[in-house]
């Protein structure tokens, strides 16, 4: 710390009776480095905090997404629908065998349209005639190996517009925010100190509205520590989050099921570490290196890369089995509905398997 001092940078270290964060120390100008001591800590470390700034980044708040439309089928029955429409239709094509077998004997064979109608459900070819070339088997082939996909694939796509669910935002402006938090709705939650601060060194209407908010109802508002703590409370919806929403922090936030809501609180900037803003850089980095083998603890913010994702987009993140069980139980269905068509055909032309 003399050898700092030495370098013509203001050290406060806190702990000395100064109640202002460092935080804002540093953003004022007032201080280029604080040192901040650990006692909790069995050895003797210290944390630097340097002079630097981030891009403006913005406050503002995140919701849940509630479901505007709900599903219409019962839970967990929407990757069955495919499963018992292919054996409903199934049973209708064995009724109807059945009875042209009971009425005509095993040597009658099914109409033309049931014909035609069941394999072009089930994916299977009409009879190709004995005097047919190849170019007329390979494009009935073909047509049975089209109609298959197209047959699955219309079975999964209906299957997923009966069971999708749209979702909105449940909080979409500051004004219904506002509203909510008026009435006693909505409470906001905070999980790490520099809300706290901000809220407190920032002196707009609405942010002092949220400081008393949080002031008289701190239990419910500030939880520190904890993790994901304000996530939870988000997505029972009595609480909304309010953090920054840099670039890295909304991404983090919509994989968590967390959606931004319209609107700015506040526009800050934060403090990290950029050596080559610090003066007389030389005997800084000699400096560093001292310390850096001393066994001293450094703290500083990187600056994380965040996770590309199309924000307009209002999908919430399901695994990938979700979707693709429904196309596979359609094309299960869809041979075991060809392999009974096949018996039952064999069966009506008295052919041996």
């Amino acid at each position: 710390m003399e050898a700092y001092a030495a370098l013509n940078t203001t050290l406060i270290p806190l702990g000395t009776g100064v109640r202002i964060p460092h935080y804002w120390l540093i953003l004022d100008r007032r201080a280029d480095i604080d040192v901040d001591p650990k006692p909790f800590f069995k050895q003797r470390t210290h944390n630097f905090y340097f002079y630097a700034m981030y891009p403006p980044c913005h406050m503002c708040f995140f919701t849940r997404l509630v479901a505007s439309k709900r599903s219409s089928l019962p839970r967990d029955s929407g990757d069955l629908i495919t499963f018992v429409f292919s054996f409903l239709l199934l049973a209708l094509a064995i009724a109807i065998v059945s009875h042209h077998l009971h009425r005509r004997g095993h040597s009658a064979r099914l109409s033309a349209v049931v014909l035609f109608l069941a394999s072009t459900f089930l994916g299977r070819s009409p009879q190709t005639p004995r005097s047919a070339g190849a170019t007329l088997k390979t494009l009935l082939a073909l047509w049975m190996l089209g109609t298959f996909i197209v047959g699955s694939f219309l079975q999964a796509h209906i299957t997923a517009d009966i069971s999708a669910v749209s979702f909105n935002l449940e909080v979409e402006d500051l004004e219904v925010f506002e509203e909510l938090l008026d009435a006693g709705k909505l409470l906001p939650c905070i999980d790490y100190n520099f809300m706290l601060y901000a809220l407190e060194h920032f002196q707009t209407p609405f942010l002092k509205k949220l400081a008393s908010v949080i002031s008289t109802r701190a239990k419910d508002c500030v939880i520190l520590g904890g993790e994901n703590g304000c996530h939870r409370r988000v997505h029972q919806g009595s609480h909304a989050y309010v953090r920054s929403c840099c670039s890295y922090d909304v991404s983090v936030a919509f994989q968590q099921g967390l959606r931004k809501g319209r609107g700015s609180l506040q526009m800050f900037h934060r403090a990290v570490t950029m050596l080559p803003n610090l003066p007389e850089r030389r005997q800084h980095r000699r400096l560093l290196l001292a310390i850096s083998e001393s066994g001293l603890d450094f703290v500083h913010k990187m600056k994380a890369a965040p996770v590309s994702f199309d924000e307009g987009n209002l999908l919430v993140p399901h695994p990938f089995s979700n979707y693709v069980s429904v196309f596979a139980i359609g094309c299960i269905s869809a041979i075991l509905a060809l392999c009974c068509e096949v018996i039952i055909f064999c069966m009506c032309r008295k052919c041996r398997l």
